[in-house]
């Protein structure tokens, strides 16, 4: 168990690297079928669409569960109506400021996938293995 907001994380790819992942939606869900191999089968309740099946042992669950603490109902206040959230062109601002500030970019950097990756280069930092 650990606190997801302070302590780094994340997981190796499964399947190894030369397996493509299927398109996974907000709206997917893995469904065990009805039939004696014990498969499962990955679909988009959207569009219906099957996207994979998969046996058992090629399977791997992992439970998230997340809790905020609040001191007290004003401290609750500004998270539950969202009043103090940062926005998208807030934070990419705020990174573009920083690469410029620090000559890493020129100044007015085109929003494309080199910026991209200069923030990627910059800012995601793993631990080491």
């Amino acid at each position: 168990m650990l606190d997801t907001d302070t302590v780094f994380h994340g997981v190796d790819p499964v399947g190894g690297p030369t397996i493509e992942p299927p398109p996974v939606t907000g709206d997917a869900e893995i469904r065990r079928l009805d039939d004696d191999g014990g498969r499962w089968l990955l679909v988009d309740t959207a569009s219906g669409e099957e996207r994979a099946t998969y046996d058992w042992d090629e399977l791997r669950l992992s439970g998230s569960w997340k809790a905020y603490c609040f001191g007290d109902e004003a401290d609750r206040e500004p998270w539950r109506t969202h009043r103090d959230d940062l926005s998208e062109d807030v934070v990419i601002d705020t990174l573009i400021a920083d690469l410029v500030a620090s000559w890493l970019v020129g100044p007015d950097p085109a929003r494309d996938g080199t910026l991209g990756a200069s923030m990627i280069e910059t800012y995601v930092r793993y631990p080491s293995p």
